[in-house]
């Protein structure tokens, strides 16, 4: 069966602690900020092309 898949990667196991230890979370106008930036990157990528993007 995996000769008809095309890509394989290996995922390192994550240990349990890592996965319940308690961080404190990123604030929500950070993580905005930067989707707003990716999307001007591409925008500006892809300013050539006639494509459109639904926004809320």
């Amino acid at each position: 069966m995996l000769d008809r898949i095309d890509i394989h990667i290996q995922v390192p196991r994550v240990e349990y602690k890592e996965l319940t230890e308690t961080k404190p979370a990123e604030a929500s106008i950070i993580i905005r900020s930067r989707i707003e930036a990716a999307r001007c990157v591409q925008l500006n990528r892809f300013k050539k092309i006639k494509f459109s993007v639904m926004r809320k």
